[in-house]
């Protein structure tokens, strides 16, 4: 079962999240853990094309070092809307594995679980290319409510839209991811390497471990 692990962004990286969010720069940033805290460890600037920007982000994975990568999509979509790419690769050491996992949510709640809007993880440099993300990761509109805080989906509840003079109220059911952990438990019960496994629901952190 996976728990927080308590650490947070560091100042340099919340003010860094702060301004990807307003602005059009920079298209993709590498965070990772830093003694107990999370930073930012490199950017890059882009050009146009999220295909393109998305083929230098294999650069920017550190060998056998974990780290998250938060990608700006496309020029075309608004640029509060991102991609989380968790890079946790096969020789990695277990510990790291294990709290990067545990701190993914800490990331994804300092920058807004809303504008997080898909997800990827990779171990393989082959796994972190545009071709995996178009294939994988394009989530619906009912998908991208599980990545919403429970205020966020809160005040969703409260939205009406007028229709033809008749005023409709819409409450969407609340929805809560599996955490990486979880899924890879899973898929190793699928497997039959395990025989039981435990699953529960974290309310700090919206998540099922």
């Amino acid at each position: 079962m996976t728990h927080a692990s308590g650490i947070l962004a560091d100042k340099e990286l919340v003010e860094a999240l702060g301004r990807a969010k307003e602005g059009r720069t920079p298209r993709a940033m590498r965070v990772q853990i830093e003694g107990d805290k999370l930073v930012l460890a490199e950017s890059l600037d882009g050009t146009t094309e999220a295909r393109e920007d998305f083929s230098k982000v294999g650069k920017m994975l550190a060998g056998d070092t974990p780290s998250y990568i938060l990608f700006r999509l496309d020029d075309k979509r608004p640029p509060e809307e991102w991609l989380l790419l968790a890079w946790v690769p096969e020789d990695a050491k277990v510990r790291l594995k294990m709290l990067y996992a545990s701190t993914r949510d800490a990331l994804k709640k300092e920058f807004g679980y809303s504008s997080i809007v898909c997800e990827m993880h990779a171990s393989d440099v082959t796994e972190a290319t545009w071709d995996e993300y178009e294939r994988t990761s394009i989530v619906s509109e009912a998908d991208r409510l599980t990545l919403m805080s429970q205020s966020e989906r809160d005040r969703l509840k409260g939205t009406h839209l007028e229709t033809g003079g008749v005023k409709t109220a819409y409450i969407h059911s609340v929805q809560f991811p599996l955490s990486e952990q979880a899924k890879e438990a899973l898929t190793a019960l699928t497997a039959g390497e395990h025989t039981l496994v435990l699953l529960s629901i974290d309310a700090k952190t919206e998540t099922v471990e």
